[in-house]
Order: C-alpha cells, then sequence, then structure tokens
C-alpha cells in the first residue's frame, strides 16, 4: 500500500490557494475545475446536487501531473457546493483528529513569509529530543483550520546538546 494523496476539504478554494501555493511553496500539478460527476459522487456519498473542484498540490520540485505508483505523495483541496457543508474544527487531543507534518529546510524563513501574511504560530518554536535527532518545531493552522507542523533541524549542533535531556548511561544506575 502507497499514500498517494492526503485531501483536505475548504471552505474557499482561492484563499487555500494563496496559503498553500502562495506561502508554504507547493505547486498546483492539477486543477479539475468545477464538475459534477454523478459517479464520484456517488462513490463519495455526496448528494447529486453537489458540485466538486480538486486542485492537487506538489512539492516545488515534482514536477508529476498525476500521481501513481512510486509517485511522490501530494496535497488535494477539495471544495464541495450546493450541500450543506459544516466546518469541524477538531482539537489535537481528539481520538480520529489528524494533523499535517512537513520537514522544512529553513522553520524560520516560513515562518517569517507566514508572519509577513499575517499567519502566526499556534505556539512557540521548540527543539527537542525526545526520540532520536533533535529537531525544531511548531504548529501553524490553514485557513479552514487544519492543523500543520513544520519541523527541521536546529540550526546549530550546540543547540542540538542542549536539547537533549540527561539520560541514564546503560549499566548505571539512578540514584
Amino acid at each position: 500500500m502507497e499514500l498517494i494523496t492526503v485531501l483536505v476539504h475548504v471552505a474557499d478554494m482561492e484563499a487555500s490557494l494563496m496559503f498553500w501555493e502562495g506561502l508554504l511553496g507547493f505547486r498546483v500539478r492539477r486543477d479539475t475545475g468545477w464538475n459534477n460527476n454523478p459517479d464520484f459522487l456517488r462513490s463519495a456519498g455526496a448528494p447529486a446536487s453537489a458540485e466538486v473542484r480538486v486542485v492537487v498540490l506538489g512539492r516545488p520540485d515534482d514536477q508529476t501531473i498525476d500521481p501513481g505508483p512510486g509517485q511522490p505523495a501530494s496535497i488535494g483541496l477539495v471544495q464541495v457546493t450546493g450541500v450543506d457543508a459544516r466546518s469541524r474544527r477538531g482539537r489535537f487531543e481528539d481520538r480520529g483528529y489528524v494533523h499535517l507534518s512537513f520537514w522544512v529546510a529553513d522553520l524560520d524563513a516560513i515562518l517569517a513569509t507566514l508572519a509577513a501574511a499575517g499567519v502566526s504560530p499556534e505556539g512557540p518554536v521548540i527543539t527537542s529530543a525526545p526520540v532520536g535527532p533533535v529537531l525544531r518545531s511548531t504548529f501553524i493552522s490553514d485557513p479552514d483550520g487544519v492543523l500543520i507542523s513544520l519541523v527541521s533541524r536546529p540550526l546549530t549542533a550546540a543547540s542540538d546538546e542542549q536539547a537533549r535531556p540527561e539520560r541514564p548511561r546503560r549499566g548505571s544506575r539512578a540514584s
């Protein structure tokens, strides 16, 4: 089994594209435009009155048009009209809640770009090493409240050592 696309349902496609493409740097792979494919709608459990627009996004360096086996996974933005759609913002601690996590090369640069557009992190940038390598991370939300974790390596090796918790050495006893 291979992940193809993570679909995010949005209220306003243009606002979402401004965020995902304009601020986070994803590239539009494909835009279906508005369509009313009754077979697709029925298979998704949507009423026949619905119209759907899907915009598939990939990384800036990804030239793939159609996802398939061996291709990088993508983000799909889905807007549905002609139905009574409700917004449901879950909480991080809720079972079944999904958030997205992205590896970024320069966390500070992305946060500066977001801040210039009025997007603030949900909390502070933290540096930690609960298991494995030391990482810097924070959370942001997209225009529809989807929680997104941005993760990077620290800027210096010194921050690696400062963030690593003390662990008992193998064979030693804690006092």
